[in-house]
Formats: structure tokens, sequence, C-alpha cells
């Protein structure tokens, strides 16, 4: 089959937002032939004549479309990024390479991108939501209006989560697929040792408190077993704050601030680690948690969205969220029963259930549907 897929994040040499997105691709490019479209604005550059700047670039089964249109005059941006993507879209891609199936990541911009295509060509759409802003939290009310006319006329909606799902069917009354993400195993080499001291670790985006290291810095600072060192990937407007946090809660010299962590850098990361600990507040999927199970690492999360759908007993522990006190536990609890974890049966889970062929063969079987 031949699929395009729509998204407005995608991991380029500046960024790692929609790396998820990315590995599905990739996944999908195993068996099929993919071409990505990922459309943006670049705000920084005032070019109001200059239409848009386009790259292409293929690799085997899957070819990556960068649009890009220059920051405008006001109110502009949003027409005139809609606007040449569908023209882009349809005369070079679509016209071109014989397109089964549109598959749009999130239903704001991309699905509504998807829509207008599927309307002018009548292509199925395929939407998956991974994001949590279908919990109330629309940016306007046009915004809200536009969402749910693109979960109400997309052929095929796929949430990530069970949690999002539910979020989806407050706005429509309809059958929606679950579908997770995917973690290429091959890319993570199974960890079968602990060191001593025992190596905890974090990785997330820090730009805001989401991702817990406020609990978890705290929850640490009071666990029993005092020789260990906390790993913590990450960069954001927040991180000189969690330094500051953790001096205060006298563990600074036993963590280690590693900032910005490249994607293809993340397995060297896990190497170092013994548990992963994310203990978000929200999440609507939680994806590192399977890299790190991928390497056969335990994980400890929180009950957010996400993580619950697949953190089981025999991989890690699940706690309620906001709770550095049970985290607490949790940690003191996994360091004491470490040995009853095995490593390569948490990284077989992580491949029956999350794989590459896995995948492929949950979305094959979607789109063929339509």
């Amino acid at each position: 089959m031949n699929i395009l897929i729509l998204t407005n994040i995608y991991p380029s040499d500046n960024s790692i937002k929609g790396t998820f997105i990315e590995e599905q691709a990739k996944a999908l490019s195993t068996q099929h032939q993919v071409f990505v479209f990922v459309f943006s604005i670049n705000n920084k550059e005032f070019k109001p004549f200059k239409k848009y700047d386009l790259t292409e670039q293929t690799s085997k089964n899957l070819t990556i479309y960068r649009f890009t249109i220059f920051k405008t005059f006001p109110f502009l941006n949003q027409i005139k990024c809609f606007y040449y993507a569908a023209k882009v879209v349809k005369h070079k891609i679509i016209n071109n390479k014989k397109i089964d199936i549109i598959h749009s990541h999130f239903c704001y911009p991309s699905g509504l991108l998807g829509l207008f295509l599927k309307k002018n060509t009548h292509i199925p759409l395929v939407i998956t939501e991974h994001s949590s802003i279908l919990e109330g939290q629309f940016r306007t009310f046009l915004h809200k209006i536009i969402v749910v006319k693109v979960l109400k006329k997309a052929d095929v909606l796929i949430a990530v989560s069970k949690t999002l799902m539910q979020s989806m069917l407050k706005y429509v009354n309809r059958r929606i697929e679950i579908v997770p993400n995917v973690v290429d195993t091959s890319k993570f080499k199974l960890k079968v040792e602990t060191t001593v001291p025992i190596n905890i670790g974090f990785l997330g985006i820090l730009n805001n408190h989401r991702k817990g290291l406020d609990l978890l810095i705290d929850a640490i600072s009071n666990i029993k077993y005092k020789n260990y060192i906390l790993h913590i990937g990450g960069e954001g407007k927040l991180l000189e704050y969690y330094k500051k946090f953790a001096k205060e809660k006298n563990i600074f010299h036993l963590c280690r601030f590693y900032g910005n962590i490249p994607y293809q850098e993340v397995p060297l990361f896990f190497s170092k680690i013994d548990i992963f600990v994310l203990p978000s507040r929200i999440e609507s999927f939680g994806v590192v948690l399977l890299e790190a199970m991928a390497c056969g690492i335990p994980v400890i999360a929180t009950i957010c969205g996400g993580p619950e759908d697949f953190v089981t007993n025999k991989v890690g522990i699940i706690v309620k969220p906001n709770d550095s006190f049970a985290i607490t536990e949790a940690i003191d609890k996994m360091i004491a029963t470490y040995s009853n974890y095995d490593s390569l049966k948490i990284r077989e889970y992580v491949e029956s259930n999350f794989g590459v062929a896995v995948l492929c063969n949950q979305l094959t079987n979607l789109y063929k549907r339509k």
C-alpha cells in the first residue's frame, strides 16, 4: 500500500518532537511505501511574499517532505499554510504516488488538512490522536469545532490509550480503535546486570511540571536506600529550577543532569540505568517507559492516562499520580525485590505487544478495512 502520513511535528536536527510518529512511519515502511508530509510555520523569519520551502528526502520505502511557510501578516499564517500545503500534497504526492490511505497524526492541524484532502480526493482518512488536548483543553471555541468535526468525519479513529479513547468519546459516539505507540527493540540493548550504587533514571522534557520530576526529586530524598545515583535526562526552561530543588533536598551531589539527550543516544542513557521512573501528572501514552523496558529495565509510573495500559506488576510498579510518598514507597519496594524482575521477559513483553511487526500488522488491518 502507498500511505501518506500528515503531521506538523517530526524530528529534525533541531528538535526531537514527534519521534513517536517517525518510529511509526519507519515501522510501516517495512511493509509499505510511506510518504510523510511535515508542514510547519517558521515564525522567526518574516517573508510575506515567499510562498514556501519544500525539501524531499528518500530512504528505501520512506520519503519525507518538509514543507515550511514563513511568517506573514497577522491572521494569514494559518490560511497560507493550509492553502499551499493542500496544493502541494495534492499535486506533488497524491496525483503522482497513487496514495491508498491518508493517515493524520493529531486532529488539528493535521486532521483538518487530511479532511480537506479526503473530500477532494475521496481517499480514506485515518486519524491517530496522541494528545490530552481533548480533555477540555481547546485553545479556542473554533478549535473545538474543528476537532469535533474531524473526529466525526474521519473514516477510522485511533487513540493511543484507553483513557484517551474515553476522552474522545465525550465528543463523538462512534468506534475508536486503540493502537499504541511502537518501539523498535533492535535499537535498545538488553541490560542484564545491576550496579552499585543503584542507578535510577528519568527522561523527559522539562518545560513544565507534567513529567513530575519535582515529585521524583522529593520522593528519592526520602528513600531508605541511600547508595544511589539519580540520572536526569532532558532540558527545558525548568531545568535550573530542578537543579535548585535537588540542592534544597540535599541530593544534588547524587544527581547527574545530562541536559538534552538526542534520540539516537537514548539507548546509551538507558545502559546506565537499573530502575526507570516516570512520575507524570498526565500522559497520553508514555513511550519512554517502553523504551526503558526494551532494555529489560523495570519501571515505576503513575496512573495518569497512558502508562496504566501497559505497566503490569511483572514489568514494574504503577502508583497514583501527584504523590511523592507513593513514589518513595515504590522505589524502596523495587530495590528490595529487584531480583524478582526478569530483564529478558520485560524486553520480550515489549517486543510481543509493541514491536515493529505488531504495530505494522495492526495498522495494515485497519487500512484494509477501508
